[in-house]
């Protein structure tokens, strides 16, 4: 379980159930006393930030505003213009192939069986999770005949643990709504 002591209070994970994480916050010492039960949301930019620092992630969580350094502000600006260039490299080399561009309703839009689906939202119960692009891969699935695998965009030549951690949360995310998780 994860704690994270801030003051006079500590934060427990208690229970995880379908992406949800219920938190108890306690006094120290008195487990009985001022119980406090919530819901987290979690989605990519959460997630991301657990990866690299659980505190980071907890103050997204309470939505603290910090400000952001001109180096993190140029990455993202970066970042933004390079996933720009490779959804327009893809949607080029793949021109004669069913390509959906951020659709409005993403669930039923997978049931349509695109080839790919650039740039869209998928929501759960407590999870949303942002995907650059989503491939139709054959094999059985809740949604048809088919089943989607999540294609992340990166600027870098080598692949971090963080990439591979982050694929494994859109996996674990399209697995839930698709009742098949992808297989890499």
């Amino acid at each position: 379980p994860f704690t994270k002591e801030e003051g006079l209070k500590t934060w427990s994970v208690v229970r995880r159930r379908q992406g949800a994480i219920e938190i108890i916050d306690s006094k120290p010492g008195n487990r009985a006393e001022g119980r406090v039960n919530y819901v987290v949301r979690i989605d990519n930019e959460i997630f991301e930030s657990y990866l690299t620092c659980r505190y980071k992630a907890f103050l997204k969580q309470e939505n603290a505003s910090g400000k952001k350094s001109d180096y993190e502000i140029m990455q993202q600006e970066l970042m933004s213009k390079y996933k720009e260039y490779a959804s327009k490299q893809l949607l080029f080399c793949c021109r004669n192939s069913s390509v959906l561009r951020k659709p409005i309703s993403a669930i039923e839009d997978l049931q349509k069986g695109s080839k790919f689906i650039v740039d869209t939202l998928l929501e759960t119960d407590n999870i949303d999770s942002h995907y650059d692009v989503l491939e139709k891969v054959i094999g059985k699935s809740d949604i048809g005949s088919f089943h989607y695998a999540p294609i992340l965009f990166y600027e870098k030549e080598k692949i971090s643990k963080e990439n591979k951690m982050m694929l494994a949360f859109q996996g674990f995310v399209i697995g839930n709504i698709q009742n098949r998780t992808p297989q890499y």
